[in-house]
């Protein structure tokens, strides 16, 4: 039996924020994936369904904002494709936020809270980063084919 379409979304919400926030810079083996778990997160908040929130779980104990400022320097091979209106780490960085809280919420306060919050975050915020995000990330990924 395979797992829920919330544990779907909750474990590519760890892995996408795994990559985003894992040290040294970024490969375009990393953008690929960045681009493939962007893909997959917005396949998953389109289809989970959405779920009544039955409350709020605000407490969110140890959960440490990270910074844009790594992620800008993790993922400066982005930087050329950056524009006054395109900063893909802000993109990266507002959507590892909300998904963290996705997370949390799995694991605080159960699979039904952090479906909510997933869906919610896709069709409020999170969503709207990674439309941002998928040009430069493709700009990137069509530039490193041409050069080689």
């Amino acid at each position: 039996m395979g797992a829920s379409p919330g544990q779907d979304a909750v474990e590519c919400a760890r892995g996408f924020i795994g990559l985003v926030l894992a040290p040294g810079a970024a490969t375009i083996d990393d953008i690929a994936r960045v681009k493939s778990l962007s893909d997959k997160l917005v396949l998953l908040g389109r289809t989970l369904p959405a779920i009544k929130e039955t409350g709020r779980q605000d407490d969110e104990v140890g959960l440490v904002e990270p910074s844009v400022d790594a992620i800008r320097h993790r993922f400066a091979i982005l930087e050329p494709f950056a524009s006054e209106n395109v900063r893909p780490w802000d993109d990266l960085h507002h959507t590892v936020i909300d998904l963290q809280h996705v997370v949390f919420l799995a694991s605080e306060a159960g699979e039904d809270k952090a479906v909510h919050a997933f869906k919610y975050g896709f069709l409020t915020h999170w969503g709207m980063h990674l439309a941002s995000l998928r040009i430069p990330l493709l700009q990137v990924l069509r530039t490193h084919v041409h050069d080689r």
